[in-house]
């Protein structure tokens, strides 16, 4: 460094990946580590307490691969760890005034270090030591490549990125020429896991312009909200489970990033251990006008992840990315645009696919292209909004529509919804919802883990607060099943306001729980002895919404009683894979002698599982794409 460079070095990473190596470097080169460091090793076990006991107060451990509290770094816990870092640094001031500190755990905590640092120090320089997820070392010792290991990776390198941003930073990949991450021959696509994790790690190392709004996006789909205190897993096998889920889900958020390691000049091409050829180009891509929403997991993410899983090629991308960078480079056999109201960037798209031969559907998931019935009212929580809302919505509804015209076909979940498209688009087929591996594999651990209760547990899980007009149908059928049946109990999970219905349910057989991320519904669901589905009769939005409701419960064990609309009447078998009520006193009925029965709740959920398994399991759903036009 010269006599005008930083004053303070701070070198962070993942645990193995090189830390206390390029640590010495800078320690040769004038900075000095704390005096508690050991010789030859510029690690601070001080600075590592202060961390941890930071986490401690946090309720987090250094190697817990969850997101950190919101707002951490300005609570008390923060204000007390700041006063140790003081004290830290006027114990252990280098003799050269130019302090080294070097811990794996900065590379999460530097914001605690950072205002203390240049308050002293003036200029810092942030060294990122960086190595990719799966080579040797990327791990900490011992722990092995894991979806723990991968979720770890991505908090420590994806917040030190977001941390130093701006500032002075050295990026020291760790590359290993002999962990080439390209396809083996004759392999098929890599894993949604494996693409994020390699676009993760290129971003990090070339750092290129447009690269931080991406990994912003990156950083964000971790923020999955992990269990309350005494709701996790406490076995390995079931952490685990729940990791994988963590990690599916993050990859499924983020959106393809082309590779550019071809256009890097001067970058020498790695050993191969084995022949290797280039992943063919994809042949489905889908551009998601709500990668934020649920509506994403189940008609790009599952999809994209169930055709990768089959050996074809898949990727989606944004909307937004899509107006922002254009289509030129965009290549397909086929192009899926979910729920992207129709405007330049999706015109021009198709203008260009339609040039090139390619193949275009418009899925959409909800009866919410169709202007009228949302004029009619008939979507409650649109007709519930304030006028600026309604008219918001109006106005997706005009987009989705001419989107939908301009497309080759359309692809909705559910029968109705087709038919309905089909006024629009005369080409329209059905492809369902469905459920990935390891949504099942949650399921199946939680579901084996079901212990029978003194009562009964009538459950009703709403995923958003859009739902109550539903909800509302049963509430007096639920009222008299309660009364008929003294041994249940109501369970009610996520946005439902239950105070329309104070007078009507006794409080003391009700039990209510949080709102809870969709990789933690299992164990949801897993707690219902009977699930409930209501479900305004005669409603046209409600009548072509997907039965995700039923096929979700069915893998964690619980049976289904549905409105017997449509749609659930083609998803449920009733008196084989669930119960259908076509009246209040069906429901009341329904209700009550599940409750009282639990042969025959077993009964049932034993045939609904079976009936999930055959016919929602995302691998099985993405061969129905391989018959789309191509």
């Amino acid at each position: 460094m010269t006599a005008d460079g930083p004053a303070c070095a701070v070198v962070a990473g993942t645990p193995g990946a090189g830390i206390a190596a390029a640590a010495a470097i800078f320690a040769g080169k004038g900075f000095d580590p704390p005096a508690d460091a050991p010789a030859g090793r510029p690690l601070s076990p001080g600075a590592a307490r202060i961390g941890d006991a930071f986490l401690a107060a946090l309720g987090r451990a250094r190697d817990e691969p969850e997101p950190l509290p919101e707002g951490c770094f300005s609570g008390p816990e923060a204000a007390r760890a700041r006063a140790d870092i003081a004290a830290f640094l006027d114990r252990n001031a280098p003799r050269s005034g130019r302090p080294l500190l070097a811990d794996p755990g900065l590379a999460r905590l530097g914001p605690l270090w950072l205002p203390e640092l240049k308050a002293r120090y003036g200029t810092v320089v942030a060294v990122h030591v960086l190595r990719r997820a799966g080579d040797p070392g990327a791990a900490p010792a011992g722990a092995g490549r894991s979806a723990r290991s991968d979720l770890l990776w991505l908090h420590r390198n994806l917040e030190f990125e977001s941390w130093t941003r701006g500032a002075r930073r050295i990026v020291l990949p760790r590359e290993d020429p002999a962990a080439d991450p390209g396809p083996a021959a004759g392999a098929g696509p890599p894993s949604s896991r494996d693409t994020v994790l390699e676009a993760v790690y290129r971003a990090l190392r070339d750092a290129a312009e447009g690269d931080a709004a991406w990994l912003d996006a990156a950083r964000a789909s971790l923020a999955a909200v992990a269990p309350a205190p005494g709701r996790e897993p406490t076995d390995p096998a079931g952490a685990d489970i729940l990791h994988r889920a963590r990690l599916r889900r993050a990859a499924g958020m983020c959106e393809h990033r082309p590779d550019r390691d071809a256009a890097r000049p001067g970058r020498a091409t790695p050993r191969r251990t084995a022949p290797r050829k280039p992943a063919p180009d994809p042949p489905f891509l889908f551009v998601s006008g709500a990668p934020a929403a649920r509506s994403h997991l189940y008609r790009v993410a599952n999809p994209v992840d169930g055709l990768r899983r089959l050996g074809a090629a898949a990727r989606w991308i944004s909307a937004e990315s899509l107006a922002r960078r254009g289509a030129a480079e965009l290549e397909a056999r086929c192009a899926i645009v979910h729920r992207c109201a129709f405007d330049p960037a999706i015109e021009r798209f198709f203008e260009r696919c339609k040039r090139s031969g390619i193949p275009v559907g418009f899925d959409i998931d909800d009866l919410v292209f169709d202007p009228e019935t949302i004029r009619r009212g008939d979507v409650r929580f649109i007709a519930a909004a304030p006028r600026a809302e309604r008219e918001r919505w109006l106005a997706l509804a005009e987009g989705y529509r001419r989107a939908m015209a301009a497309a080759d076909f359309a692809v909705a979940p559910t029968r109705p919804l087709a038919d309905r498209a089909r006024r629009v688009a005369p080409r329209a087929h059905v492809i369902e919802n469905g459920f990935n591996a390891d949504t099942l594999a949650a399921s199946e651990f939680w579901r084996r883990r079901r212990s029978p209760g003194a009562a009964a547990r009538l459950g009703y899980a709403s995923g958003t607060p859009t739902h109550a007009a539903d909800f509302a149908t049963a509430a007096g059928p639920l009222a008299e099943a309660l009364r008929r049946a003294p041994e249940a109990v109501f369970a009610a999970v996520g946005h439902l306001d239950l105070r329309p219905h104070a007078g009507l349910l006794p409080p003391d057989r009700v039990e209510v729980r949080p709102w809870v991320e969709h990789v933690h519904l299992a164990r949801e669901l897993a707690r219902f002895d009977v699930n409930m589905v209501p479900l305004e009769a005669g409603n046209p939005f409600c009548d072509a919404k997907s039965p995700l409701k039923y096929f979700e419960a069915a893998i964690a064990g619980a049976p289904t009683v549905a409105t017997a609309n449509p749609v659930y009447e083609d998803a449920i078998r009733h008196g084989e894979t669930g119960l259908l009520a076509r009246s209040e006193e069906e429901w009341a009925e329904a209700l009550a002698r599940l409750a009282r029965d639990p042969r025959e709740r077993a009964r049932l959920a034993a045939r609904a599982r079976e009936d999930a398994l055959a016919r929602f399991h995302a691998d099985r759903l993405a061969e129905k794409y391989l018959s789309l036009p191509t």
